[in-house]
């Protein structure tokens, strides 16, 4: 999407998205509450499907009300303040559309989720850049963007029915303790989700108010290339969470143990060679992917990438721990990263522009890395000897 607006020209539009991508982040991850997590690893069934799509349904409600204060606390100008809401409204879709992918993790069926995805991701670009390029309006590009959304919450639906999951038990549920219960557990690491948000979007918000304005566009395009290997790390790591914690649970430490060091290595392998491409080739990629404008900021991408290797290795050693039922660990470690790159922002920023936002994002995927780091021993010497979860 960045790239399709970038390549229109339209440098209000560019800048509209960016910021719109930017604030709306952690306002919609805050409100996910990182259910599909707590879904996924409920080996137990403790929750209904319901009890997790009502409470994402109210929790995304009240996102769009958030965002839509902030616009106007803001004063948003009108294309900025529209651009804001779409965003957020498709985000909101997105997250609904979680709750089936959280169904689905949780009996190890990754296909469906691939598919899912794979399909919104092909019809979700084509419609947007149908409608942007057809009408030159970011609005329209962006509805049509989050009707393709819309119509795949369909075949979510079907996936997980197939799964053999009844199609009545797919709606709302009202039983309020089960719901209250479940966001008490969720909420610390929805304050998590926000520290991730904000860890990445720090220096796009400095450089809104720095002198360096007129970059925020072409730091956060650049941003956004190459944080899409977090993605794929995601992904990844997500998938091996029921495992984890089912070995976890029976008590098998050593072979919980092996499997953490291979998430490490693998995550931090596929880091290193993202940085290596980007060294041999970036320039030729930037100039594809946006515009030759973008070439001289070959620098800014490999320090990020930089920062996304040790990153990678973090949500490797999280995710164990979330696997461990410690969901506190990962907001401290975040919360480690989010302090450094703020104080470096405000450092680097104002003198450096882009190149001293590259530096923050490296800084603080250090300062995660070493957290996680400490976490995970200490989490290691609480369990010397393992025994079945509840024993």
């Amino acid at each position: 999407m960045i790239s399709l607006v970038t390549k229109s020209g339209n440098e209000e539009h560019l800048n509209n998205l960016v910021i719109a991508l930017a604030i709306s982040a952690p306002v919609i991850v805050f409100f996910n509450l990182q259910l599909r997590l707590i879904q996924a690893l409920d080996v137990r069934q403790s929750y209904l499907f319901g009890d997790f799509l009502t409470l994402r349904l109210a929790a995304q409600l009240a996102s769009l009300v958030t965002l839509t204060a902030w616009a106007i606390l803001s004063d948003f100008d009108q294309a900025a303040f529209a651009t804001l809401l779409l965003v957020g409204a498709n985000r909101a879709v997105y997250s609904i559309g979680e709750t089936f992918y959280g169904a689905q993790q949780r009996a190890e069926r990754m296909g469906g989720i691939a598919s899912s995805m794979a399909l919104k991701g092909v019809f979700s670009i084509a419609f947007f850049g149908y409608f942007l390029h057809r009408t030159n309006s970011l609005t329209l590009a962006l509805l049509a963007w989050g009707g393709a959304h819309l119509l795949l919450l369909l075949f979510d639906a079907e996936r997980t029915v197939s799964l053999g999951v009844e199609p009545r038990s797919l709606r709302p549920s009202g039983n309020v303790t089960s719901i209250k219960a479940l966001a008490k557990e969720g909420l610390p690491l929805g304050l998590s989700g926000v520290l991730i948000a904000i860890q990445i979007n720090i220096p796009t918000y400095s450089m809104m108010a720095s002198d360096y304005e007129g970059e925020v566009g072409i730091f956060g395009a650049i941003l956004l290339l190459a944080t899409v290997g977090r993605k794929v790390i995601e992904a990844a790591i997500r998938a091996t969470g029921p495992r984890l914690a089912n070995i976890l649970g029976e008590g098998r430490c050593i072979r919980f143990r092996q499997l953490r060091i291979r998430l490490v290595l693998t995550a931090g392998s596929v880091g290193v060679l993202g940085y290596i491409i980007a060294q041999l080739f970036g320039e030729a990629i930037l100039g594809l992917v946006y515009t030759k404008e973008f070439v001289p900021y070959l620098p800014v991408l490999l320090l990020i990438i930089s920062g996304e290797v040790a990153n990678f290795a973090s949500l490797a050693l999280e995710h164990a721990l979330l696997a461990g039922r410690a969901f506190r660990a990962q907001m401290f470690s975040i919360g480690g990263s989010v302090i450094t790159i703020a104080t470096a922002s405000l450092i680097l920023i104002p003198e450096l522009g882009a190149i001293g936002a590259g530096w923050t994002v490296l800084l603080g995927g250090l300062m995660r890395l070493l957290i996680s780091v400490i976490l995970t021993l200490k989490f290691d010497s609480k369990h010397v000897h393992c025994y079945p979860l509840g024993k």
